[in-house]
């Protein structure tokens, strides 16, 4: 048997994203955040790829140690909570869509496993909360500028 393993990653995109105003709301580090147009990465011969739209994530991968994807979407509620009327405004103002996207190991209906509580609590702050295996989940590009 597999060993279960979960976490949540709050995402943001939009071509008019700043990740500085996001990135000042949140205690987490963000996971690859871009503005439309940055460098992707770079492949020696290759033209760099820019970013199509801008990219910000939180994911509570090193912050939330719990197996239970109840837990990480708590976690990520509450750090939009502290802000929240600031995160709504960034998000209306510059045109961003954002959303909650559920990593669960071994996979599992995410609307037979959240609490009540956190759909509610999404509910009423605005934002989305999607399973990895949504065709709206979030697409990852990897920067290989490092390697």
């Amino acid at each position: 048997m597999s060993e279960t393993s979960c976490h949540a990653l709050l995402v943001f995109k939009g071509n008019g994203l700043d990740q500085a105003k996001l990135i000042r709301k949140f205690s987490m580090k963000p996971v690859r955040p871009k503005k439309k147009g940055d460098r992707l990465g770079n492949r020696p011969g290759y033209p760099a790829p820019l970013a199509a739209t801008g990219y910000c994530g939180f994911s509570t991968s090193e912050c939330i140690s719990s197996k239970n994807i109840n837990d990480h979407v708590s976690f990520l509620l509450e750090e939009i909570s502290r802000d929240l009327v600031a995160i709504r405004e960034i998000v209306r103002n510059d045109h961003l869509y954002w959303e909650i996207v559920c990593f669960i190991h071994p996979e599992q209906q995410l609307k037979l496993v959240l609490n009540e509580s956190n759909v509610i609590r999404s509910k009423e702050i605005g934002v989305r909360i999607v399973s990895d295996d949504s065709s709206d989940a979030v697409t990852f590009v990897w920067d290989n500028s490092a390697r």
